[in-house]
């Protein structure tokens, strides 16, 4: 379980094998796991006169036996095509990013995915725990709840979408990044919250015009301390966030988020604006 945490997270391993069946039993668990993009390469009885570098797959690893003195090292190798990584694209991304994935990594529907600026801004202003619940509401391909499973390693993020295509998106970028801890709920907010262990933050991308019914749960729901932060592309979304918020007497900010990505025309660099998005982050302090 160790291996395949560490493999979640980065892109080269070395592990110190104790038999010359090791390797193969770790191949056998990367693989079930989803985590089939590794070269391996096994070091055995290195500095004698019998060392030996085998370079194979995964699945090369486990039809074989290696000698009892081996070291296994797992590596990742870069995109073959273009740009560089990050931006590559299911196998280019660089998967040991801490957070702020590009929207590249994801699977998503018409564009419907907290872009990454905006994202690595919402998670900030989510104050994660490594042991923290999160509730994503209104989820669309999950990158935030992945995100958040990704730094709150030993917590719990729920993945909460209503439309049945969005949720098969959301299954297929968490076998993509090998979270363990996303649960995905399919189903309506607020009805669908009643179940789910009390949150420490709370990240709302979409309520469906039930936003105050919605924020009212959460904040009765919310752990002591924990936050709630709503992102709003429109102001009347923005206008009953704060209004909700007031009225259930939890300070809050707001901050507005212009983001303007480059773009090159005739050897010159301009830039082009995206839509301003409304963040608005509200805590529970008792």
């Amino acid at each position: 379980e160790r291996i395949i945490e560490a493999a979640r997270h980065n892109n080269k391993i070395g592990i110190f094998t104790s038999s010359g069946d090791e390797p193969k039993r770790i191949a056998e668990a990367l693989l079930n796991d989803g985590l089939a993009d590794f070269n391996a390469y096994i070091c055995e009885d290195l500095g004698s006169p019998t060392e030996k570098i085998t370079a194979c797959s995964l699945d090369e690893v486990r039809q074989k036996t290696f000698s009892p003195l081996n070291i296994m090292i797992l590596i990742i190798p870069p995109p073959l095509t273009g740009g560089g990584k990050g931006e590559g694209g299911e196998k280019g991304f660089q998967i040991n990013a801490i957070f702020g994935l590009p929207d590249s990594a994801f699977s998503h529907s018409a564009g419907l995915i907290t872009k990454e600026e905006i994202r690595a801004i919402t998670l900030a202003k989510l104050r994660l725990k490594d042991n923290g619940i999160l509730w994503d509401i209104g989820a669309g391909s999950g990158s935030v709840a992945i995100e958040a499973g990704r730094i709150a390693k030993n917590g719990k993020a729920y993945a909460i979408e209503k439309n049945a295509e969005r949720i098969d998106l959301i299954k297929k970028n968490i076998k993509r990044f090998g979270v363990t801890n996303v649960d995905i709920i399919h189903g309506k907010a607020p009805d669908i919250l009643n179940d789910l262990r009390s949150p420490d933050s709370v990240f709302i991308g979409g309520s469906s015009g039930r936003l105050k019914a919605i924020l009212e749960v959460c904040c009765k729901r919310l752990n002591t301390n924990g936050r709630i932060v709503i992102n709003a592309i429109t102001l009347d979304t923005l206008k009953s966030a704060t209004d909700s918020l007031k009225w259930l007497g939890m300070p809050f900010d707001v901050i507005s988020v212009n983001i303007a990505r480059s773009k090159d025309i005739a050897d010159s660099i301009f830039f082009e604006a995206q839509n301003p998005v409304y963040i608005i982050s509200g805590v529970k302090n008792g």
